[in-house]
């Protein structure tokens, strides 16, 4: 591949299974940029997710497609300087954030610390900045060489299980002893699930018949339970919390009638059912409580967490370093190398036929 080509994989807005690989020259860089060669990324039912929100949220803005009517998915990656015309960064850094599914690309560091930057580009002024913070590798504290795959896999999911907990515990957890976590299988409802039964939380996982031996084998569950079992198998009389992963509001108002006023709190948290997702109507369920919506970027800007950011970062690093160990028993990592494999992987993953085991992590660079 040339150095001074950028190949990127693009999505049809109109029609998420319509792709293709976009290939531009890479333009001289500017007073301030650096092109930074994109090592490798994951990819998971999440990445699809920014697709489904990309004009309503914004994900379609992080990284312009080369025509109208495209977007590249953004995803989270790891990254090496590979030019530099930013006097505090220089070539062969390694960075950790925020990715187009692409070869390389152009940043723009500002606000440039011993930890990171910002991406200052114009474009992306007004979008989170949570998305917009590129870490040194360096001195990440989340950060270990042998647990790479696991950050790529993770550590995104990770935060935004880790800030549910969060939120569960500032408000007591509703009163409720008992979460029901569906999408069992997915990364981030694993990652809550292990994180709540740190906590003395007992957890229910709704899932699949495909999904239910590795939800089971994880260990994270006190119970794992088919989706067509649950009125059989789940107590109406315990007072529980709903989290959902799978944006099926049939199954969620399935939940709502079947707990009543017994169901304290429900947080719809994702999309891996993304069909189901894109025909809801999102109807306020009846009877039982109003269901959040939980957007990792948004509830960072619109609520007190009660700790500084710095201490939150510890607290993090203690815990994530830990599930990386846990997670890696019962984890494969599948690589894909070169811009057909990275097209391929895409589809299954679009498709739903990947194994809940699997976690894809994917590079331009054969």
């Amino acid at each position: 591949m040339s150095s001074d080509h950028i190949l990127c994989l693009e999505v049809d807005k109109s029609d998420l299974a319509h792709t293709r690989i976009s290939d531009r020259t890479v333009k001289e860089l500017r007073d301030g940029e650096v092109l930074m060669g994109i090592e490798n990324f994951a990819f998971t039912a999440s990445n699809i997710a920014y697709a489904l929100h990309g004009e309503s949220r914004k994900y379609w803005k992080f990284f312009p497609a080369a025509n109208p009517g495209w977007g590249c998915i953004p995803a989270w990656g790891f990254l090496t300087v590979e030019e530099s015309r930013c006097d505090d960064i220089e070539p062969g850094e390694r960075f950790f954030g925020f990715v187009p599914t692409a070869s390389k690309w152009v940043f723009a560091p500002d606000k440039i610390d011993d930890n990171g930057f910002l991406d200052g580009t114009a474009h992306r002024d007004m979008l989170p900045e949570t998305y917009n913070r590129y870490h040194r590798l360096g001195a990440d504290p989340t950060y270990r060489a042998d647990y790479e795959n696991q950050q790529l896999l993770f550590r995104p999911l990770f935060f935004t299980a880790f800030l549910l907990v969060r939120h569960l515990e500032l408000n007591d957890f509703y009163g409720a002893g008992h979460i029901v976590i569906s999408s069992a299988s997915c990364k981030t409802a694993m990652a809550l699930s292990w994180l709540l039964r740190r906590r003395g939380i007992k957890t229910t996982g709704l899932t699949s018949h495909a999904g239910r031996a590795f939800a089971k084998n994880s260990q994270n569950y006190d119970g794992v339970v088919l989706y067509d079992e649950a009125k059989d198998t789940l107590k109406p009389e315990q007072t529980s919390v709903l989290i959902d992963f799978s944006g099926r509001d049939a199954l969620c108002q399935e939940l709502h009638d079947f707990y009543g006023d017994n169901l304290a709190y429900c947080i719809r948290a994702g999309e891996t059912d993304w069909k189901a997702a894109m025909a809801a109507s999102t109807p306020e369920m009846q009877p039982g409580p109003k269901a959040m919506e939980f957007v990792t970027s948004r509830y960072l800007e619109d609520n007190d967490l009660g700790i500084n950011a710095r201490d939150l970062r510890v607290d993090l690093a203690e815990e994530l370093l830990e599930f990386y160990g846990h997670a890696s028993r019962w984890i494969k990592t599948v690589r894909a190398l070169g811009s057909e494999a990275v097209q391929e992987c895409y589809d299954r993953v679009l498709a739903g036929k990947t194994l809940a085991s699997e976690g894809f992590v994917l590079s331009f660079e054969v």
